[in-house]
């Protein structure tokens, strides 16, 4: 439900948008490149697409990181495995829809999968092969850790600060000169990144490490192979991976907002021209469902 475009919380949304010529061009000017780098180039899907990973991934991401904050604050494992279950479940999920999609006929399987090439699916099955392992371990072994506890609550906190933009990404298109409103969420991808590099650099591989110890020293060799695999190995690669992906995202964004500001969709500028041209090409699909 949380991520479904069509489902009861986020199909009021997409109509919402869809409603709004320029809303929805700002929304698909904003889509077109973070879907290109997977390889999707139909904008009838950029709606859908944004809603599911701006909002969705919001909705989700903050119930979880709040009741697992919860559990290690108040030391309880009931609250923490309640957080650990949305993270859990969405690796199912998603591995799921994957697998009905891999055997549906085409472009006939489940949003996102169906119109995502295999090399997307393979990022975010590393990103869930990190939470089912490491998650299903922590819900049904050390959930009473403190330090598992701590752990689980960083890593599900520390993207959040990213999704802060979503709103001005409805308010105003990719700009090829500096607004008010790029310098917004310049600082706002310039602060998530300090969030992300504190929290999983800082506190998640350490703790990471320790855990490593700390599972051979009680569960001998499997428990040390199990932590060190997931919490030493993966993670960092996953980690690692999403710097990638996300730094040059942010140089590119400074580089654009180094000038001095510009009034936000100025009549005739080339970003509001480019998002004009989105709708007047029939890839927009604003009041229609």
């Amino acid at each position: 439900m949380l991520y479904d475009p069509n489902g009861p919380m986020l199909r009021p949304l997409v109509m919402w948008i869809k409603r709004r010529n320029q809303t929805e061009a700002n929304c698909i000017a904003h889509m077109v490149p973070e879907l290109e780098a997977f390889g999707v180039r139909d904008r009838s899907k950029m709606v859908n697409a944004f809603a599911s990973s701006y909002v969705g991934v919001t909705v989700h991401h903050g119930i979880a990181a709040i009741l697992a904050f919860l559990g290690y604050y108040y030391q309880n494992p009931f609250l923490f495995r309640f957080g650990l279950s949305f993270e859990i479940g969405e690796d199912i999920m998603h591995y799921t829809q994957m697998l009905v999609t891999k055997f549906s006929p085409p472009d006939q399987g489940i949003e996102p999968w169906s119109y995502t090439p295999k090399e997307a699916w393979l990022y975010v099955s590393l990103h869930h092969t990190i939470g089912l392992l490491a998650g299903s371990g922590a819900f049904l072994y050390t959930s009473d850790w403190e330090e598992v506890q701590l752990y689980v609550a960083v890593i599900l906190f520390c993207v959040l600060p990213f999704y802060l933009k979503t709103p001005l990404m409805l308010m105003e298109g990719p700009q090829t000169k500096p607004t008010n409103i790029g310098r917004a969420a310049l600082a706002i991808d310039m602060f998530s990144l300090l969030v992300m590099l504190f929290g999983r650099f800082y506190i998640a591989v350490p703790l990471g490490y320790d855990l490593t110890l700390k599972g051979y020293e009680t569960m001998g060799w499997t428990g040390g192979l199990f932590f060190g695999s997931v919490l030493m190995g993966l993670g960092p690669l996953f980690y690692i991976a999403s710097l990638v992906m996300f730094v040059p995202q942010v140089i590119k964004a400074f580089q654009k907002q180094a000038g001095g500001p510009s009034p936000p969709g100025a009549p005739g500028s080339s970003a509001q021209m480019e998002n004009q041209e989105l709708l007047s090409e029939g890839e927009g699909s604003a009041g229609c469902e």
